[in-house]
């Protein structure tokens, strides 16, 4: 019993960081990778939250699988393509190096 409330601790300490980075900013760049690694960078004009007008890395590691990496990437380009207006999300804290969700508003 022990074990599992100190699990659960964990658990919930380590989700308690996790934080939406940016919202309602506006992605002005997207590049495929970042020192040729398995990343894809934004750049992102006003906004709020810690990554506003920050560029925001998107490491592949960071999401739970390849097609989600990929679609957080297609997403990206989406949102530039159409000047929509976005949200990024770190699951793991709050850097702006290790985002892996992105929602786009139109």
């Amino acid at each position: 019993m022990k074990i599992f409330l100190t699990s659960l601790l964990l658990l919930l300490i380590s989700t308690a960081h996790a934080e939406y980075i940016v919202t309602e900013g506006e992605i002005i760049s997207v590049a495929n990778t970042s020192s040729n690694q398995q990343v894809f960078t934004i750049w992102v004009k006003n906004g709020q939250g810690v990554c506003g007008n920050q560029s925001i890395h998107f490491p592949r590691n960071a999401a739970a699988s390849l097609e989600i990496y990929q679609r957080a990437y297609t997403t990206a380009l989406a949102a530039l393509s159409a000047g929509w207006k976005i949200s990024v999300y770190d699951y793991n804290g709050s850097s702006c190096r290790n985002a892996s969700y992105i929602k786009v508003v139109k």
